[in-house]
C-alpha cells in the first residue's frame, strides 16, 4: 500500500504523516519532491509549500505534485488541509480531483483532540465559530466564513454535498446508499460532519463500505483514523526516544499566533534557557538586516559559552511589533504576505547558521513557514517521522548530514507548556 500525503505547508506534512508513524508505516516528509531522485518506500508527506501562494500558483503546484506521485505509483491519496481552512483550500482540491480523478473528495478538517470540529457544516475551534476565531483575524490569509460548502465554493465551482452527523450516526445501509449516490450525481465534493473521533472513525467506515473510490482530505484527525483502520500494528502510546539527551535544545519561534506566544512565555520562564527577540520590523531591508542579524548572533555566541538548557530564537510578536513591520514594508511596497515571508527567511537563516555553528543537534521549530526554511538551510530535504509529543505536535529526524532531531508544531497547535515538554523530552528531564 503506498500513500501519499500533500500538504501546503511543512508543518502540516509532518503533523499528518506522523499519525501514520504511530500506527507503524514509515513515514517520511519530503520538502522537495520534485528534484528527489527517488521515492521513499512507505508512507509519503510532500510540502508543496502553497499556502500563501496566489490560487493559480496553488493548483499547479499541487497539479506538479499529484502528477509525480501518480508515475510513482501510489495509490491512496490524503489531500491534507488546515484544520482552520487556511490556505487555498478550494483550488488545491480541485487539482486533486483534476489530476487522480477519484469518484469524489471526502472533506473532513475535524480533529476534536485539538478542539476542531464540523457541525452542520459549519467548523467550530473550541466551540466558536471559525470566523470568529484567531483564523478569521490571520494576517496573510483571514477566514471569514465558517460554513464549509461556502468556503469551497470561494475558489472551485464544483458541487458540493453535505453528510450530517445525524446521517453518519445513523443507518450504516442508507449512508453507503448516500455515498454511492453522490458518485452517480457525479458531486465531486462530500463534506462530512465530525465532532468526536469516533465520528471519523464512521467516516473511513462508510466510505469504505460504498465501494467508492475516494481522496480523502483533513487535518491530522482524519489521518489518524485512516491509519488505525489500515493498520495491523497497535497505536504507539508515547514517542520514540531520541538515542542521545543533553546539550543546548535550539528552538525557533516564527508564528504569532497567541497560542504559540503564550508557549513562548512558557519556556522563558524556565530556568537555563536564554531568549533572543529578532526585531520583525528590522529584516525588511537590506542594511538594517544585516545589522540585526548580526547583533543576534554576537548574542547567541556570549549566549552559547554559558551552555544553556535551551537559546530560544523568536520574532517579535506583540500587536504593535506586527503592526509596526505592517507599517514598514507597506513604506517598501511590500504586502502583508511578503512581510511575512521576509520574517521567516530572516529567522530561518538566523537559526540555521547557529544550529549549523554550534553544532546543535535537537531543534523546536514553530510556524510552518520558519520550519522550512530552517531545514532547507541546514541541507535537510526529508524528516523521517518517528512520533508525537502531544497531539498535531511530531518528532522527527532530519536527513541531514548533522544527524540532527526536531519538533515541528503549527502556531496553533499545542498545549501551553509544549516548548517546556519539547525542552525535557530531548534533554531527558523529569518535570520538577
Amino acid at each position: 500500500m503506498r500513500i501519499a500525503i500533500l500538504a501546503d505547508d511543512l508543518t502540516g506534512a509532518c503533523d499528518t504523516g506522523v499519525q501514520m508513524a504511530r500506527y507503524g508505516f514509515v513515514a517520511t516528509v519530503l520538502l522537495d519532491a520534485g528534484k528527489r531522485p527517488g521515492m521513499p518506500s512507505g508512507v509519503v508527506a510532500v510540502d508543496t509549500d502553497s499556502r500563501s501562494l496566489p490560487a493559480d500558483e496553488a493548483f499547479g503546484r499541487v497539479a506538479e505534485a499529484c502528477d509525480l506521485l501518480l508515475r510513482e505509483k501510489f495509490e491512496i491519496f490524503y489531500k491534507k488541509i488546515d484544520s482552520t481552512m487556511r490556505g487555498n483550500i478550494g483550488a488545491e482540491l480541485e487539482a486533486v480531483y483534476r489530476h487522480v480523478r477519484p469518484d469524489f473528495i471526502v472533506i473532513a478538517p475535524s480533529f476534536p483532540e485539538a478542539g476542531r470540529v464540523v457541525r452542520g457544516g459549519r467548523l467550530y475551534v473550541h466551540g466558536v465559530p471559525l470566523h470568529e476565531t484567531e483564523a478569521g483575524r490571520d494576517p496573510k490569509r483571514p477566514v471569514t466564513l465558517s460554513y464549509l460548502p461556502d468556503l469551497l465554493r470561494r475558489q472551485s465551482d464544483q458541487p458540493v454535498a453535505l453528510v450530517t452527523a445525524e446521517e453518519l450516526r445513523g443507518d450504516a445501509g442508507a449512508l453507503a446508499e448516500k455515498i454511492r449516490g453522490c458518485r452517480g450525481e457525479r458531486i465531486p465534493y462530500l463534506v462530512f460532519d465530525a465532532e468526536t473521533d469516533a465520528d471519523l472513525a464512521r467516516i473511513v467506515s462508510a466510505v469504505g463500505r460504498s465501494g467508492c473510490r475516494a481522496v480523502w482530505a483533513g487535518s491530522a484527525g482524519l489521518a489518524r483514523a485512516l491509519a488505525a483502520s489500515w493498520s495491523r500494528a497497535h497505536e504507539m502510546d508515547k514517542p520514540v526516544s531520541v538515542p542521545d539527551g543533553g546539550g543546548t535544545v535550539c528552538m525557533a519561534v516564527g508564528s504569532v499566533n497567541a497560542r504559540s506566544r503564550r508557549q513562548l512565555d512558557a519556556v522563558l520562564r524556565l530556568p537555563g534557557v536564554t531568549g533572543l527577540e529578532m526585531r520583525s520590523e528590522q529584516v525588511l531591508e537590506e542594511d538594517s538586516r544585516r545589522r540585526e542579524l548580526d547583533r543576534l548572533r554576537k548574542a547567541a555566541e556570549e549566549a552559547m559559552r554559558l551552555s544553556p538548557r535551551a537559546l530560544v530564537l523568536y520574532s517579535s510578536g506583540g500587536a504593535e511589533d506586527v503592526e509596526r513591520a505592517r507599517f514598514k514594508g507597506a513604506g517598501l511596497g511590500m504586502d502583508v504576505s511578503a512581510v511575512s515571508d521576509a520574517v521567516s527567511r530572516a529567522l530561518g537563516e538566523l537559526a540555521a547558521g547557529i544550529i549549523d555553528g554550534f553544532g546543535i543537534r535537537h531543534l523546536v521549530l514553530t510556524g510552518g513557514e520558519t520550519a522550512r526554511q530552517v531545514c532547507f538551510r541546514l541541507g535537510a530535504r526529508a524528516i523521517r517521522l518517528t512520533g508525537e509529543l502531544e497531539p498535531g505536535v511530531p518528532i522527527g529526524r532530519l536527513d541531514d548530514a548533522g544527524e540532527r532531531w526536531v519538533v515541528t508544531k503549527a502556531g496553533g497547535f499545542g498545549s501551553d507548556q509544549v516548548l517546556c515538554d519539547a525542552l525535557r523530552f530531548f534533554r531527558k528531564e523529569e518535570e520538577s
